[in-house]
């Protein structure tokens, strides 16, 4: 039995438009933000928002830039690490071991995901994705007085609430 060069070429077509729709439906259904992560600097407003943040992940030391945008440098995790220190809070399957702390208004704090799934952290209901092994660092917004942030998580479909909180004082 031998295949002629007409039935290669209609296994080879079939196969590489596979890869072409399975390449275009991957892009078309991945999140925004996951395809852009060591770029991307996000500030919310203040009605919308508790808090602002910027992903980081390269190789310096964080700046403030001007007020509403956080850090113009980017961070390798070692270094966020040794920064963040007693301002970090990790989560693994939404399971924090931090979960309460006390900070000024205006502090940095940084949202650790120490695990394989994307977690989703939400401060007072704002969202905040972290994929695998992902963190992102967090400005708390200033309170007249004091204010306790409430922090919930969600992995896949489970939303759990109250994980952890942060006492934010004047």
């Amino acid at each position: 039995m031998s295949i002629s060069k007409k039935q290669v070429l209609y296994v080879a077509s079939i196969f590489i438009s596979g890869l072409v729709v399975g390449a275009i439906a991957y892009s078309l259904t991945r999140p925004r933000d996951a395809k852009t992560t060591n770029e991307d600097t996000t500030a919310l407003s203040q009605d919308q928002s508790a808090t602002t943040t910027a992903t980081t992940t390269a190789q310096q030391s964080p700046k403030p830039k001007r007020a509403g945008v956080d850090i113009d440098k980017r961070l390798t995790y070692q270094q966020a690490i040794e920064i963040f220190d007693g301002r970090r809070i990790q989560f693994e399957n939404c399971f924090t071991l931090q979960p309460s702390m006390t900070l000024k208004g205006g502090t940095q704090i940084m949202l650790d995901n120490r695990s394989p799934d994307p977690h989703e952290i939400r401060l007072d209901g704002v969202p905040y994705r972290l994929w695998d092994y992902e963190f992102k660092v967090v400005t708390l917004r200033s309170y007249s007085g004091l204010h306790t942030v409430k922090i919930d998580c969600q992995v896949s479909d489970i939303l759990t609430y109250n994980v952890a909180q942060i006492l934010v004082q004047p």
